[in-house]
């Protein structure tokens, strides 16, 4: 008995398809890397974000902190300051409150807001 053979174009035409599907493969692996790499440099950007806010509103919370050591022998003026820096400090905290209150308790920045009125 003879054994049937594939004829040599039928090889070639399978050799292409399997390459195709590689390569095709490759790609779309390629494609889903480049969204979870945006994904992950947007989460970043949204971390880093956040950083630089909670920083800025402890550097602030600080300062009023420290303003308010010396209140006993302040001039209107040094109150009007004060009183300036705590309401931009109380709007930097709400801000804060809304934007990130999946991530932080909002009682804890209503807390912290309470403490300086």
């Amino acid at each position: 008995m003879k054994k049937k053979r594939m004829p040599l174009q039928h090889k070639i035409i399978f050799g292409y398809t399997i390459l195709a599907a590689v390569i095709g493969s490759m790609i779309a692996i390629l494609i889903y890397e480049r969204r979870q790499m945006r994904e992950v440099e947007g989460g970043v950007a949204r971390l880093w974000r956040m950083h630089e806010d909670i920083h800025t509103a402890h550097r602030h919370v600080t300062g009023l902190a420290l303003q308010g050591e010396a209140a006993a022998g302040w001039s209107d003026a040094e109150k009007d300051k004060y009183h300036t820096h705590r309401m931009r400090t109380d709007s930097m905290l709400g801000v804060l409150g809304q934007r990130y209150s999946t991530i932080i308790p909002g009682g804890e920045i209503d807390a912290l807001r309470r403490f300086f009125l």
